[in-house]
């Protein structure tokens, strides 16, 4: 590799790391993704419950996800 080309990558890889960092911040702006009482009430269903409400549609996958991210 050159020179040339080894700084090229370099900038590069500096601006996706920057592109990933703004993302990582805006996440953390979401409000879907704070926790409240919706998520609350999704963590503190057993694995039996939780497998029941989305077979059967109560529940939407998205909304259990959402609830564990916002745990972390």
């Amino acid at each position: 590799m050159t020179i040339q080309g080894y700084l090229k990558l370099r900038s590069v890889i500096k601006r996706k790391q920057k592109e990933r960092e703004e993302g990582f911040r805006k996440l953390e702006q979401q409000t879907r993704f704070q926790l409240n009482a919706d998520h609350e009430k999704i963590l503190n269903l057993s694995d039996e419950e939780l497998i029941k409400q989305l077979q059967s549609r109560r529940l939407k996958a998205t909304e259990v996800l959402e609830a564990f991210i916002a745990k972390v």
